[in-house]
């Protein structure tokens, strides 16, 4: 019985490694504070599936420009930081997220897709429609839209 619970345990502490492990990507993604266009197609193509785990940024930029909605983005580097309505506009054509906005439904633009995520609660704070998302806010609305949409 001894012995039993010892291999027990030492297989409890051999494991519990395994269970600190996280995703790279998400925890440099983390470290920065404006949130970076390539990373976040990066972690958009593969929140949706269609990017394998082992894609980086420029496998993402090239499946970017495949999409429909590639007309927020073209005029911004992958380096560069994401506008939060441009974000939002992106985010709401992934994941066909219905508008509760009369606005957006008609316009389509990035000012009135972050006033419309703001209203979904997809971020909490400034509205102001240019400024940078952060990471933080990126990984929270991706994981709400998820959520929402049922993936």
């Amino acid at each position: 019985m001894k012995e039993f619970f010892i291999m027990f345990c030492l297989l409890l502490l051999g494991s519990s490694a395994l269970w600190g492990q996280s995703n790279e990507v998400i925890d440099q993604f983390l470290e920065i504070e404006q949130a970076d266009v390539g990373t976040t197609m990066l972690l958009l193509g593969q929140s949706l599936g269609e990017l394998p785990d082992s894609a980086d940024t420029a496998a993402a930029e090239n499946w970017a420009e495949a999409q429909s909605w590639y007309k927020y983005i073209k005029s911004i580097d992958g380096e560069d930081f994401f506008p939060l309505g441009r974000y939002f506009a992106v985010l709401y054509n992934c994941y066909g997220i219905e508008s509760r906005s009369m606005m957006f439904s008609l316009f389509k633009t990035p000012r009135y897709a972050a006033m419309d995520a703001y209203d979904q609660e997809y971020f909490f704070g400034s509205l102001f429609h240019t400024r940078p998302v952060t990471s933080q806010e990126v990984l929270y609305s991706i994981t709400k839209a998820m959520e929402v949409s049922g993936e």
